[in-house]
């Protein structure tokens, strides 16, 4: 068992189970570093993330870090809670995978998605205008939105329609260096390092009038921020700079400083990566401490187990029993063994010579000869020592002399 707890903690402590760029990873792919790295700062203390963002505890002012982010639509009311939280006065930091091979498949979909509808475009102008004397036909039927039941219960809705952006992708020149750099903005702090390497496809385009530009690559943004009530929203395209390995071989603190602000509380969330805490058993006994509760519990159970199994004390028969064994045995059985109590094994001769004499236990005395062979077998049995008497032989002489008479007759 402790070999079997030993093998689960070395598992959990590498991190292997949890998804990419989660904050439980100790290799490369994750951000423990960066986030035992704030946590050791005097002033700074760093926390998880582990329950749903409409219901999670975020404290005033701190900073919420989204690495390892997807493209995808969230859901209006996590937006909402989300604006909020930066509106007074907190950060929102979303750090964005790295796109490399996927992303281009869909830059070939949405080329392709172009071309289509621009050819249908023209067909249809083309329709229009060799339809442009007929008569318009009435359509009853009313036109289908395209939203099921679950999207009217909790619209979703992507953060680059609603915060003023788009996305873009492209092929990255990486070269022969399988890494390629971006060049800081001249609207971006001054203190930020020059260039920074980077391993993404994506950038932003159409940026809203808000937004500020902080890197480029190629006069394409990829890290962006813009202010939001009393706080900020930062949006990088590339999250490679907070992982694990980034701060072992191009750690950039500069930049780093830059991402998390002036917060003394950064949040590391876990639940866009489907890491998540569930309320069972075990974390109920773990929040009330009953775990001490427990172990006397299954200590009781253990010594159940083990009393009904075999006990402390030889077990007492019942006086059932007692009856039952004592009906088991016969007559001469149960004279046998008084018998065994009552005369010691040296006098049994003599006292098996004496009934053998009565008239009851024999149909004709012995005659004088063989009277007189066995008392010289008893008296020689008398006289002997102890060490040396042997009944069992005594007796059968005895009987060897009776049955010689027997036979004689």
């Amino acid at each position: 068992l402790l070999a079997l707890y030993r093998l689960l903690a070395l598992e959990y402590e590498s991190g292997d189970q949890y998804p990419e760029y989660s904050s439980f990873r100790a290799d490369p792919l994750g951000t423990l570093a960066f986030y035992e790295a704030l946590g050791s700062l005097e002033k700074t203390t760093t926390r998880r993330n582990l329950q749903g963002l409409d219901r999670a505890d975020i404290p005033p002012a701190s900073s919420l870090l989204f690495a390892g982010a997807e493209i995808e639509p969230d859901d209006v009311s996590t937006l909402e809670r989300l604006e909020a939280h930066v509106a007074a006065g907190g950060q929102l930091i979303i750090l964005f995978q790295p796109y490399e091979g996927k992303t281009w498949y869909l830059r070939e979909d949405s080329e392709e998605a172009s071309e289509e509808e621009a050819s249908a475009k023209t067909s249809d102008e083309e329709a229009e205008v060799e339809d442009e004397d007929a008569e318009p036909v009435a359509d009853d039927e009313d036109e289908d939105d395209g939203m099921d039941e679950e999207e009217l219960l909790s619209p979703q809705q992507d953060i680059s329609e609603r915060w003023g952006f788009k996305y873009k992708f492209r092929e990255p020149g990486f070269g022969d260096s399988l890494v390629e750099y971006v060049t800081r903005s001249d609207d971006a702090p001054i203190e930020l390092p020059e260039k920074l390497p980077w391993h993404s496809g994506l950038y932003f385009d159409e940026l809203n009038e808000d937004w500020r530009i902080v890197y480029a690559r190629d006069d394409a943004p990829v890290a962006i921020e813009r202010d939001w009530g009393s706080g900020r929203i930062v949006i990088a395209a590339d999250n490679y700079l907070v992982t694990n390995e980034a701060l072992l071989s191009d750690r950039e603190p500069e930049y780093l400083t830059w991402l998390v602000g002036d917060s003394r509380t950064v949040i590391f969330d876990e639940t866009h990566l489907g890491v998540a805490r569930t309320t069972g058993v075990m974390t109920l006994v773990r929040h009330y401490n009953l775990l001490p509760v427990l172990f006397v519990c299954i200590l009781l159970a253990l010594m159940f187990i083990w009393k009904s199994a075999a006990t402390l004390v030889p077990r007492r028969a019942s006086a059932y029993d007692e009856e039952d064994s004592v009906d088991a045995f016969s007559t001469t059985v149960g004279m046998a063994n008084l018998a065994r109590r009552a005369i010691s094994p040296f006098d049994a001769p003599e006292a098996c010579w004496k009934l053998y004499q009565q008239p009851s236990a024999r149909g004709r005395p012995p005659d004088v000869r063989a009277h007189n062979a066995v008392q010289g077998i008893l008296a020689e049995f008398r006289e002997s020592p102890r060490r040396k008497k042997d009944p069992v032989q005594v007796y059968n002489r005895i009987f060897s002399v009776l049955n010689e008479r027997k036979r004689h007759s």
